[in-house]
């Protein structure tokens, strides 16, 4: 009888917290639908996308540099679809980034074995790095679907549901057009593969030598042809590895920019507002989030293997793409963008059984939320109040102005650009797809 009792009241509790999920997402599903009112939000990324798709449509020339950007032309395909059915615009961009980030999560929570699933949507949406971006025409929201369909599918794959197959492997395709990076999701099956089968290929001398064989030819080819794919592979290009062996402190201080950006994922707020001149003068900010984000690798590396957690395939995934970030030597939060519904998982409790729910974690559930929500009714201000978009878009005083030029529409502007010219083209870009 007693644990009958025990049982019905866990029971009512957990009916009450998901009515609770439920609430919470509606309101931040609300709040995150409001930014399709956005005027079109231009960056250095989504010019250059919007440049690809004006020379797809012929208003560039063969002379232009978008003719011989390096971007996969998998979203400059898909946008040019959405112009020409006549709804490209923020309004569409929004909505279907923030329709991907919600999918992905949905069948990332079946993935993860989430049963709040409400809860672990409104913690996706309230990531201050995705409202940045969902109003953004760039390929990172997009790419999240294809992304997450092939590992949702190879999952089942590995559990002996071979119909899936066939979609983990178109999706994996589909996810490579749109972002050269979908390359991690054959990575993460072949690493998966020799986990797998790690006892045959450490037991048996012949595949263990042939292993060593191919490994070390693959870095002998790479290093001995490194020039010619960095000619061919955009990539490989911007690593920098010949930069990063002459001077290995280089790889210090790359790890450091992606610390921070997982600093700034764990605290859901970008360094840039917290910099007054003190703190930006020390750089005391910078060093804050750097330990936030190594402290945080750390924390999720004794999760991963104290709970195994790389028995599972979307593990190894997720490794290959974290992987192939640590190399970058670049910043920006957004590239973090495919590991975030992971992140979550790992640090934030009440989505897992591994998380205590001690004092420090509530607190930082707290803090996340809080500042979750103070993102997202920024965003709302910037979409909805056009002088409030005006003094806080963008970091370009000229941006500023070609916005105010686009929202006066006061003079007369020629209807289509020069063919040779797809720089400083903001203004172009906004009077034609903002509407």
């Amino acid at each position: 009888m007693i644990i009958e009792k025990i049982e019905s009241k866990k029971t009512y509790s957990f009916t009450v917290a998901k009515k609770m999920d439920g609430l919470l997402f509606t309101f931040v599903m609300v709040l995150a639908i409001l930014n399709v009112f956005s005027p079109l939000r231009l960056n250095t990324d989504s010019v250059r996308y919007l440049n690809i798709l004006e020379y797809l449509n012929g208003y560039l020339s063969n002379n232009s540099i978008a003719a011989h950007d390096f971007y996969p032309v998998g979203y400059p395909r898909f946008i040019q679809s959405l112009d020409k059915i006549h709804i490209l615009n923020s309004f569409s961009i929004t909505f279907i980034n923030i329709l991907a980030v919600t999918t992905s999560g949905y069948l990332l929570a079946i993935v993860f074995e989430i049963e709040r699933k409400l809860l672990f949507l409104s913690f996706l949406l309230l990531s201050f790095i995705n409202i940045k971006h969902f109003s953004l025409s760039i390929a990172d929201h997009l790419y999240l679907l294809p992304f997450t369909i092939s590992i949702y599918s190879f999952s089942k794959v590995f559990k002996g549901n071979y119909k899936f197959i066939v979609p983990a492997i178109i999706f994996a395709f589909l996810s490579i057009y749109l972002r050269t990076a979908g390359i991690v999701i054959f990575s993460g099956v072949i690493f998966y593969i020799l986990y797998m089968k790690k006892h045959y290929v450490f037991s048996n001398k012949y595949i263990l030598g042939l292993l060593i064989l191919v490994v070390a030819a693959s870095t002998i080819f790479f290093g001995l042809k490194l020039p010619l794919l960095e000619q061919k592979v955009s990539y490989i290009k911007q690593l920098e590895i010949n930069s990063m062996l002459q001077h290995p402190i280089t790889i210090i201080e790359r790890l450091c920019i992606h610390f921070k950006e997982i600093g700034e994922f764990m605290i859901n707020l970008p360094a840039s507002k917290v910099e007054s001149s003190i703190l930006k003068a020390y750089n005391i900010s910078d060093y804050i989030f750097i330990f936030i984000g190594l402290i945080t690798f750390i924390a999720i590396g004794r999760i991963v293997f104290v709970h195994r957690l790389y028995k599972h395939f979307a593990f190894w995934v997720f490794f290959s793409y974290c992987s192939m970030i640590f190399l970058w030597p670049f910043y920006d939060p957004r590239f973090l963008i495919p590991l975030i519904p992971a992140l979550i998982y790992l640090v934030i409790p009440y989505l897992n059984t591994f998380i205590k729910q001690g004092s420090a974690t509530i607190i930082h559930t707290i803090i996340f939320v809080s500042f979750g929500f103070i993102s997202m009714l920024y965003s709302n201000a910037m979409s909805l109040n056009k002088g409030f978009f005006l003094k806080h878009y963008g970091t370009s005083l000229e941006l500023t102005n070609q916005y105010k030029m686009h929202f006066d529409k006061a003079e007369k502007r020629p209807a289509e650009p020069n063919l040779e010219l797809d720089k400083n083209r903001e203004l172009y870009l906004l009077d034609k797809y903002d509407k």
